[in-house]
């Protein structure tokens, strides 16, 4: 889809939006009950067990492949990029 500039934000029900969220580009692969992220360089990120467990449980599939945007949000709802690392 090609860029348009427009000179102030608009609305049209022709058009669908979302959220830009500033995190790290990320597939969770769910498999045998585990979770693990790669990311679009092919790294395997660690950490977040937390999250990892959820997704195991919210999912509940044998396999599954969510793609996806990791992020951490302060308590309005922002992402907060350098809460990431």
């Amino acid at each position: 889809m090609s860029l348009v500039l427009q000179p102030e934000p608009f609305d049209d029900w022709d058009w669908l939006y979302e959220i830009n969220h500033d995190g790290f580009r990320a597939l969770a692969v769910i498999e045998q009950g585990q979770c693990r992220f790669l990311s679009r360089q092919k790294d395997k990120p660690t950490g977040h067990q937390d999250l990892r467990a959820a997704l195991v449980k919210e999912v509940n599939a044998e396999t599954a492949i969510l793609d996806g945007e990791l992020v951490v949000v302060d308590h309005l709802g922002r992402s907060v990029f350098a809460n990431m690392m």
